[in-house]
């Protein structure tokens, strides 16, 4: 077992690692150098307190679990929270409130966690692979989404330019008031859009930098990591973890860039799979050990974002959900 410095020396190497990343994809793919800065800062801040949520739960995940539920919990609970209080009119910082929270708790009820594993050699192949093809597909993707352009530009989805709109609206105004429905509310599934609108309103960024690069790259990162660790974990061979990384980033119903799970043309569908993904993860847990209040309020949050972030994402969640309401009934 390693020793308590070498465990902390390793996870802080994975979260540098994956936060040098995001930056510096942000920086190469045309976002200035502070705002890839203050973007990376935020997600890692939200991912933090996912992280000791998770550790709290199931402490002896691999490193690469907890990595991608960290950011699944942490920009989960970021973007509830931030809706709340953007739609109190106290704009979007709320959503920087759950790690100071997470952090406070773990602080408060500090003991000594068994060392999380490191994951086999095998593991973090299936991971790294996975997430090289999913940025070549997202850079190819990237081709129809610059950030400046000179002239006429014709290469963006048709609904992309509602999807920022939507993104801003919801971090300064809130889930009630809406510029494009006055005195109505818009029926959409939003909360992905209101996730990248508080990081863009909070560090500055440019239009479009949420949707087009924080939000593709940080849903790669996330479920690359909790489907290589999930899949490992309940098979064991070795072959399993790199195949379920091909489906995650090359498979859909017209193909890897349009149709894929991870489309660029889709943001919310991207986000709800992460938060799916950590839905899943959790329930299977609970199936798996006594189901603790902590883990069904994490059900909860993750059946809102769900629900509010692509709606029909809440149908497999919702069999998941029967699922293991048969399986803890059966076992009474």
């Amino acid at each position: 077992m390693a020793s308590p410095r070498k465990a902390v020396r390793s996870s802080v190497a994975y979260a540098l690692a994956s936060n040098a990343f995001l930056a510096v994809i942000l920086m190469l793919t045309g976002v200035p150098p502070i705002t890839s800065l203050l973007l990376t800062l935020l997600v890692a801040w939200q991912a933090l307190g996912g992280f000791l949520i998770w550790r709290a739960i199931r402490p002896q995940s691999t490193r690469l679990e907890l990595l991608g539920m960290g950011i699944a919990i942490g920009t989960a609970l970021a973007a509830i929270t931030g809706l709340i209080t953007s739609t109190a009119g106290w704009g979007p910082w709320g959503s920087l409130l759950p790690t100071v929270a997470a952090l406070a708790f773990a602080y408060l009820k500090r003991r000594n966690h068994s060392a999380p594993t490191h994951g086999d050699r095998w593991q973090i192949s299936a991971f790294l692979t996975t997430v090289a093809i999913g940025l070549l597909v997202f850079l190819y993707a990237l081709r129809s989404y610059p950030l400046k352009w000179t002239g006429s530009w014709t290469g963006y989805h048709p609904d992309m330019a509602f999807f920022e709109a939507l993104a801003n609206s919801l971090a300064r105004f809130g889930a009630f008031t809406s510029p494009f429905t006055p005195g109505a509310t818009v029926r959409y599934h939003w909360l992905s859009y209101a996730w990248t609108g508080q990081l863009s309103v909070i560090s500055d960024a440019e239009p479009f930098v949420g949707i087009t690069r924080v939000l593709p790259v940080v849903a790669l990162l996330a479920s690359a990591a909790i489907v290589v660790s999930w899949t490992q974990r309940l098979s064991g061979h070795r072959w399993t973890p790199f195949l379920a990384g091909a489906l995650l980033t090359i498979s859909g119903f017209v193909g890897a860039v349009f149709g894929g799970v991870l489309t660029l043309d889709s943001p919310s569908q991207a986000m709800s799979v992460v938060w799916l993904l950590g839905f899943t993860v959790t329930a299977v847990h609970a199936l798996e050990r006594a189901h603790s209040s902590g883990t069904l309020a994490l059900l909860a949050i993750f059946g809102i974002a769900i629900t509010l972030g692509k709606v029909s994402a809440a149908a497999p969640g919702l069999t998941a959900v029967l699922l293991a309401v048969a399986v803890l009934a059966a076992r009474r």
